[in-house]
C-alpha cells in the first residue's frame, strides 16, 4: 500500500518547522502512518525483531503488508498473544547490592573512578599495591623499616602481575616504585632489576617516565648499600661494573644515534656521557667509551672507516683519539685535506640537527659545538649562528658551551646579538658572576656595536650591583675588562688571565666599531656608578682590603685619576697608621698606584701620588717599615724619592729598628723590612751579621801562628781531610 501522501506532507511539516525539529514530530508521523494501516521501515524490522523473540513470525523486509498483518505487528508491540500463544514474561530484575555502603559521597566517586581506569589499564592495580609499600620504603621517619624486605615485596607483587616489570616502570607510579628499589634494595636485587631491564633500555630510553629509571640502573647497577641514613643512601662500587659495562656496549651504532636525536632519550645518554668519566664509575676503559660515543655521533662513515672505531674499542681502547685530535689531526691517524673536510661538513650538519630536534639544553653536545667552532670556516660559523638564534642561550649551560658562544659571537650580525640581549634580561648579575659565563660577558662588550642596547640591557642591570660585582671574584673581572679596554697589552697580563685573554682576542670580523669610540661610549657606564660608591674613605678602604675590589680600584684611579678618591684613600692609610689596624691589605692598592705613577698612567695635579703618600708615610714610618707596606717604600727608593725616602729613614733608624725588633718577637716576619733598612743604611741585615760571625771565627786568634789553622778545624785522627768543594 502506498502512503498517503497528504499524511506525510503534514508529518514532515510536524517535523520540520524553521529547520527546527519540533518536539513530538516523531509520535505524528507515527499516528499518521498507523491511521492508513501502514507500517514504515523501521517499525517493521522493530516489530519483526519482537516477533522473533516471542515466537511468532512476519514478513521479510519490503514485502506488501496487509491490514491482517499490520494488526498482528501492533498486537505484539502491545504484548498481546499472537496465535493463541502467551506472552514470555520477563524474569523480574534482582535488587542491586550496593557495593559502597557506608562510604561517602566522595569516597564512592573516588572508587568508582578507580574501577573505570582500571578496566581500561590493566597496571592500575599493581601501581595501587606496590604505591602502599612505595610509601613505607621511603619514610625516613620509621628507623627501623625493613628496606630490603619491602623491595622484595614491590618486586614479587610485580611479578605476579599480568604486566611486566619493564612496562610497569614506564608508568608515573610504576618509575617512582623501581627507582626507590634500586636506591634502597641490596646489590644482589638491584642486579635482578637491572637483568630484567637491560634487554628493554631502548624503550626505556624513550619513555617520560621510564629514562628516569634507566639513569638509576647506571647510577646504583653495581654498587652496594654502605650505610642508610634518614632519607640518604651511601653506596660504593664494590664489583669492576659488569652490567654498567654490558649497558654501555647497548649503546652503539643504530640505537645510539636513535637515542642521541631523540628528545627524552637523549637526556640518558647525557647523563652517561658525564658519568663514564665521574669518581663514581669504576667500569674499566670509561673515558674510551666516552670519546667512542661522540666519534660514532659526529663522524661520517668514511671517517669511522678510517679510524677504525669498532676494532680499537676492542683491541686498544686506550688508543681511541678524541674528537679534538681528529679535527685538529694530533691522532696517529693520518687524514688527508679531503676526508678532513667531508668530517668537518658532516660535524656541520650534526650542529643543525641539534637545532632542529631542540637538544641544545643537553651539556653533551655542547662538547661538539665547542671543537667543530674551533675549526670551521666563518661561512660555516655564519650559518649555524643564524640557524640556531633561537637556542644560543641554552649554550650558557656549560663551558664547552661558552666557548662556543664566543667565536658564535664573533660573527652574529646585529639581530641575533639583539636577540640574545633581550632573552638575558633579569640574568645579568646572574652571568657576570658565573665561573663560566663571565667571559661570555667580556665578549658581548668587545663585540656588540650597539652600545644603546648593551645600556638598556646589560649596563641597566648590572649598574645597581657595581659594588657586589667589584668584591666578587668574576665579576671584579668584568669590571676590569671594561675600565681596560683600550690599555696597554702587557698591563691588561697582570690582571686578566692568559685564558681569558685568549677568548677575547678571537676573531670578531662582525664588530666593526672602533675601540677608541667603544671605550668613550661604555667606559662611563661603569665608572659612573664606582664613583657613586666610592664616596668616603670607610668604603675606599674596604675595597682597598678586599682580595677582588682591589684591582677594580686600581683600574679605576688608573683611568679616571679622581683626586677625590685618591684624597679618600690616603685619608684611610693616615687613620691606619694612628690607629694601629691591620696594614698588610693595602699594600697592593698603594703599590699598583705608584707603579702607575711612576709610568705617568696616574695624572694628579699638583704633587704626584708617590709624594702625598710619602707625607703619610713619614708621620709613621717605624709602623710602615714593620708592616707589607715596605714593599712600597722599595719601589719610592726606585724613583725621584730616592734620597728624601733615604733621608727620612736614616733620621728615624733607632725607631725603626724598634719597631723591626717588636714585630719580630710577636711572630711576623721581617726578613724583607731588614733588607730595606740595609739598603737605606739604617741597620746591617741579619745575613751579613751572620756571615761577619763565620769569618770571625775562622780567623785565627793571638796564640795561633799564622798560616794555621786552630785545632778544632784540623780532621781528627784517621780521618781525611774534606776535598775543597767546586765551584759551579
Amino acid at each position: 500500500l502506498k502512503p498517503d501522501e497528504t499524511d506525510l506532507a503534514m508529518a514532515k511539516k510536524a517535523k520540520n518547522i524553521g529547520g527546527k525539529r519540533k518536539r513530538g514530530s516523531q509520535k505524528a508521523e507515527k499516528r499518521a502512518r498507523e491511521s492508513r494501516g501502514q507500517i514504515g521501515q523501521a517499525s517493521l524490522l522493530q516489530a519483526g525483531s519482537r516477533a522473533q523473540r516471542q515466537g511468532g513470525g512476519l514478513p521479510k523486509s519490503g514485502a506488501v503488508i496487509a491490514p491482517k498483518d499490520a494488526q498482528k505487528a501492533a498486537d505484539l508491540r502491545k504484548g498481546k498473544s499472537v496465535s493463541g500463544r502467551k506472552p514470555v514474561k520477563k524474569a523480574p530484575a534482582k535488587p542491586k547490592v550496593d557495593e559502597f555502603a557506608g562510604c561517602s559521597k566522595s569516597k564512592k566517586r573516588k572508587l568508582i573512578k578507580q574501577e573505570k581506569i582500571a578496566k581500561k589499564n590493566p597496571k592500575f592495580d599493581t601501581v595501587v599495591d606496590t604505591n602502599k609499600l612505595y610509601s613505607e620504603l621511603i619514610d625516613s621517619n620509621k628507623q627501623e623499616r625493613d628496606c630490603e624486605g619491602l623491595v622484595s615485596q614491590i618486586l614479587k607483587r610485580v611479578d605476579d602481575s599480568p604486566v611486566p616489570l619493564s612496562t610497569f616502570a614506564e608508568s608515573r607510579g610504576g618509575s617512582r616504585a623501581v627507582q626507590a628499589c634500586l636506591k634502597w634494595g641490596t646489590l644482589a636485587q638491584r642486579k635482578q632489576i637491572c637483568e630484567k631491564l637491560m634487554p628493554h633500555l631502548e624503550v626505556l630510553a624513550t619513555r617520560k617516565y621510564g629514562v628516569v629509571v634507566a639513569e638509576k640502573l647506571f647510577r646504583y647497577g653495581d654498587k652496594d648499600v654502605v650505610s642508610r641514613k634518614g632519607n640518604k643512601v651511601k653506596s660504593s662500587a664494590k664489583s669492576k661494573g659488569e652490567n654498567v659495562s654490558k649497558m654501555t656496549l647497548v649503546l652503539t651504532g643504530a640505537v645510539l644515534k636513535k637515542l642521541a636525536f631523540h628528545r627524552t632519550s637523549c637526556r640518558l645518554l647525557n647523563f652517561v656521557y658525564h658519568y663514564l668519566t665521574s669518581e663514581s664509575c669504576k667500569i674499566p676503559n670509561a673515558k674510551a667509551h666516552q670519546r667512542r660515543i661522540l666519534l660514532e655521533l659526529c663522524l661520517n662513515q668514511a671517517g669511522r672507516a678510517a679510524l677504525e672505531v669498532g676494532r680499537l674499542m676492542i683491541s686498544n681502547p686506550a688508543s681511541i683519539p678524541s674528537l679534538k685530535e681528529v679535527l685538529h689531526r694530533e691522532s696517529s691517524v693520518k687524514i688527508d685535506d679531503e676526508l678532513h673536510g667531508s668530517i668537518v661538513s658532516h660535524l656541520h650538519e650534526v650542529c643543525r640537527r641539534t637545532v632542529d630536534k631542540e637538544l641544545l639544553l643537553f651539556q653533551m653536545w655542547h662538547s661538539v659545538w665547542q671543537q667543530f667552532c674551533s675549526v670551521a670556516s666563518e661561512s660555516q660559523l655564519e650559518e649555524l649562528a643564524n640557524h640556531a638564534e633561537e637556542g644560543l642561550p641554552l649554550l650558557l649551560s656549560s663551558r664547552p658551551g661558552a666557548e662556543a658562544m664566543i667565536r658564535l659571537l664573533g660573527v652574529s650580525n646585529a639581530k641575533i646579538k639583539r636577540h640574545l640581549c633581550r632573552a638575558l634580561k633579569g640574568q645579568w648579575k646572574t652571568l657576570a658572576t658565573n665561573e663560566v659565563d663571565y667571559v661570555v660577558l667580556m665578549r658581548l662588550v668587545d663585540t656588540v656595536d650597539d652600545t644603546v642596547l648593551l645600556s638598556k640591557t646589560m649596563f641597566a642591570e648590572l649598574g645597581d650591583e657595581v659594588r657586589a660585582l667589584a668584591f666578587d671574584k668574576h665579576g671584579s673581572k668584568v669590571l676590569v675588562h671594561i675600565l681596560t679596554m683600550d690599555a696597554d697589552p702587557k698591563r691588561r697580563r697582570r690582571v686578566l688571565t692568559p685564558y681569558e685573554l685568549g677568548q677575547l682576542e678571537t676573531a670578531a670580523p662582525a664588530s666593526r666599531k672602533e675601540l677608541s669610540l667603544r671605550c668613550l661610549e661604555v667606559c662611563p657606564k661603569v665608572t659612573t656608578k664606582l664613583r657613586a660608591e666610592l664616596d668616603n674613605a670607610k668604603t675606599v678602604a674596604e675595597f682597598a682590603a678586599d682580595v677582588n675590589a682591589r684591582t677594580v680600584l686600581v683600574e679605576y684611579l688608573t683611568r679616571t685619576s679622581e683626586e677625590a678618591v685618591v684624597a679618600a684613600l690616603l685619608s684611610a692609610v693616615s687613620s691606619a697608621l694612628q690607629e694601629g689596624t691591620e696594614l698588610d691589605n693595602l699594600h697592593y692598592v698603594l703599590a699598583a698606584l705608584t707603579k702607575a705613577d711612576k709610568e705617568g698612567l696616574l695624572k694628579l695635579g699638583g704633587d704626584g701620588f708617590s709624594s702625598r703618600l710619602w707625607k703619610v708615610f713619614s708621620a709613621g714610618l717605624a709602623k710602615t717599615v714593620g708592616s707589607n707596606l715596605v714593599y712600597v717604600l722599595k719601589l719610592m727608593l726606585d724613583g725621584p724619592l730616592q734620597e728624601t725616602v733615604k733621608k727620612g729613614c736614616m733620621e728615624q733608624s733607632g725607631q725603626l729598628q724598634q719597631g723591626v725588633h717588636a714585630r719580630k718577637e710577636a711572630g711576623g716576619k721581617c726578613s724583607e723590612a731588614e733588607r730595606f733598612l740595609a739598603t737605606v743604611g739604617a741597620t746591617a741585615p741579619a745575613s751579613q751579621a751572620k756571615a761577619g760571625k763565620r769569618r770571625a771565627s775562622s780567623v785565627p786568634g793571638p796564640d795561633v801562628p799564622a798560616g794555621k789553622k786552630r785545632a778544632s778545624s784540623l780532621p781528627g785522627p784517621g780521618k781525611k781531610p774534606k776535598k775543597a768543594r767546586k765551584s759551579v
